[in-house]
């Protein structure tokens, strides 16, 4: 009976072991891990920001530096739209950098 009951304890410890590295791989890899990365505000404003959503990815180059923090809103003074994003703090953008909204 005690040898059963070790191979169960091998068993179970091997298991939670396994699903501890699955969860740890979901959280590194997928949108789940998005909440502990420190972010900064950025806005930005378009004259055209169709097709814009919340929470679309922010590329640079191809990579992935943040996402859109909100939907597009009209300006004021009525010449397009401000959109907020939020940029990972180890990435820095240049003040009077062009960005431009594409789809791909």
């Amino acid at each position: 009976m005690n040898r059963d009951r070790t191979l169960e304890l091998k068993v179970g410890v091997f298991v939670a072991i396994g699903l501890a590295v699955i969860g740890g791989f979901v959280v590194k890899f997928g949108r789940l891990g998005e909440g502990f990365k420190t972010y900064y505000d950025l806005t930005v404003r378009f004259k055209d920001a169709s097709g814009l959503l919340k929470g679309s990815d922010v590329l640079l180059s191809g990579a992935r530096i943040g996402r859109v923090g909100g939907g597009p809103r009209l300006l004021p003074e009525g010449e397009g739209v401000a959109v907020p994003l939020r940029i990972y703090d180890y990435v820095k953008i240049a003040k009077g950098s062009q960005l431009t909204v594409g789809s791909s």
